[in-house]
């Protein structure tokens, strides 16, 4: 195995009141992202782990760091873990669940992220 590449987010608020507050989703994850380069833990290169959380933590953002490090960071024999703390939703037309990041729309399912999709590209 190569490198272990970490994208680690959690969004307690979000823009739409729709999306009830979390209390414990960024502690999560900042929790993991800690540990994953803690030389007692999963001592992962610090560089390697990528942590957002909060406001930042937006569907372009996310997808974002998501292209990139599958794209042009990761190789053949690399690992890319993807953590979300965080709500997730259906699209109640499709049937397509989608993770709520913190500038989602609930109404527009698209202003989440659907994985799905985001790895077939």
């Amino acid at each position: 195995m190569g490198r272990r590449l970490g994208i680690i987010v959690g969004a307690n608020s979000y823009l739409d009141p729709a999306f009830r507050p979390l209390q414990y989703a960024e502690n999560d994850a900042r929790a993991l992202a800690q540990w994953l380069v803690n030389t007692k833990g999963g001592n992962w290169a610090p560089s390697d782990v990528q942590h957002v959380q909060g406001a930042y933590a937006t569907r372009e953002l996310v997808e974002s760091l998501i292209t990139q490090t599958c794209m042009h960071v990761a190789g053949p024999n690399d690992l890319v873990f993807v953590y979300f703390a965080g709500h997730a939703f259906l699209d109640e037309t499709s049937g397509q669940g989608y993770v709520a990041l913190a500038n989602t729309n609930y109404q527009q399912p698209s202003t989440g992220l659907h994985l799905p999709s985001l790895a077939q590209q």
